[in-house]
């Protein structure tokens, strides 16, 4: 999926392909009015990241990992989604409409990637199963790379978090997204019940905030090929 990004090749392919590789950021382009858009070689959220053997650490477990579905009731913008993640602000000028989030955490021979990805869709768990993307989705991926996340307050993107948005159309192609530009994303618990914590960042024009209580979930094995689109 999801492999963010992660579900962006790791949903977005990192962050849709939840887990994304190492965690490539959305590159921003401008496009025709001026405003920045961003265009990524790969989903941007391989959410589970695209790791071809990856194995999840202790600070998830995977005996911790729900495939439940979740309610597919969506949340108001600023309010709590099924998943307990909330998200307030813009996305490339519109708002993210929260109905799921996971978190995953990979263990990779260069360090520990985590992300938390926040969707408009449900059951993202089963997505980062199976490696696949979702059509006509957005997903936000908070995605730290290198050790193990541990509490405290972050700078993104001069720190070793990155917060990525794809935007996909129902045939999954190149997402449009944004990367932010400033802010802080703070982790105040990380452990085998899930990641808690809050964001505040700046994504070029878009301002945007939120807070997540995101269950863990174990990314499926990447085969190497392309993740389907569902």
């Amino acid at each position: 999926m999801i492999q963010p990004p992660a579900l962006t090749g790791c949903v977005l392919a990192c962050v849709l392909a939840l887990g994304c590789s190492s965690g490539s950021p959305v590159t921003a382009s401008p496009d025709a009015s001026g405003s920045d858009a961003t265009q990524s070689d790969t989903p941007a959220t391989d959410a589970g990241h695209d790791a071809a053997a990856a194995q999840p650490t202790d600070a998830v477990p995977t005996d911790a990992v729900s495939t439940d579905a979740v309610s597919t009731d969506a949340a108001a913008p600023g309010d709590a989604g099924p998943s307990g993640c909330t998200v307030t602000g813009s996305f490339l000028g519109a708002p993210l409409i929260v109905a799921d989030c996971v978190s995953t955490v990979v263990a990779t021979p260069s360090g520990t990637t985590t992300d938390v990805v926040i969707v408009d869709f449900a059951s993202v768990c089963g997505y980062v199963h199976r490696d696949a993307l979702h059509g006509g989705s957005k997903v936000l991926d908070v995605h730290f790379s290198g050790a193990a996340v541990t509490p405290g307050t972050y700078d993104t993107p001069t720190g070793p978090v990155s917060v990525q948005f794809a935007n996909y159309d129902a045939t999954c192609g190149s997402p449009s997204g944004e990367s932010a530009s400033s802010g802080t994303v703070t982790i105040t618990r990380n452990d085998g019940t899930g990641i808690v914590g809050s964001f505040d960042v700046m994504l070029n024009a878009d301002h945007a905030t939120g807070t997540f209580n995101a269950p863990p979930c174990t990314p499926g094995t990447a085969d190497g090929g392309s993740s389907p689109c569902e």
